[in-house]
């Protein structure tokens, strides 16, 4: 089966593949709540370091919030990782990860939830 959602923006054909998949009691694959997305940014924050080893600050978009995550997580705590969030519709993809509930916590994100960006 293919599924094509257009003429909205991300988040609205979201919410409505989330409703025909509750419809028609199918499983979602999910990237909004898939782990793995943050586990593969080992990797990235290795690469950052060893190019980059006086590193002291990053700044990346949140869609997922899986980038962000994952450099959190991986990335020593004297790196600052900046983000903020984005109105969904504005650059496809991006949004606030505040609205998923997921791995992501936008608190440990420098600016995040504040407004204080850099």
């Amino acid at each position: 089966v293919n599924l094509v959602l257009e003429d909205s923006t991300f988040i609205e054909a979201l919410e409505k593949t989330h409703a025909v998949v509750k419809q028609n009691k199918w499983v979602l694959v999910d990237q909004h709540h898939d782990v793995s997305g943050m586990y593969a940014h080992a990797s990235t924050a290795l690469e950052l370091l060893c190019q980059h080893p006086d590193l002291t600050d990053v700044v990346c978009a949140t869609g997922t919030g899986a980038t962000a995550a994952g450099l959190r997580n991986y990335l020593p705590m004297s790196v600052n990782v900046h983000s903020r969030p984005a109105k969904s519709g504005t650059v496809d993809g991006l949004t606030d990860v505040n609205r998923y509930n997921n791995f992501c916590d936008a608190k440990s994100l420098v600016g995040y939830n504040t407004g204080d960006y850099l």
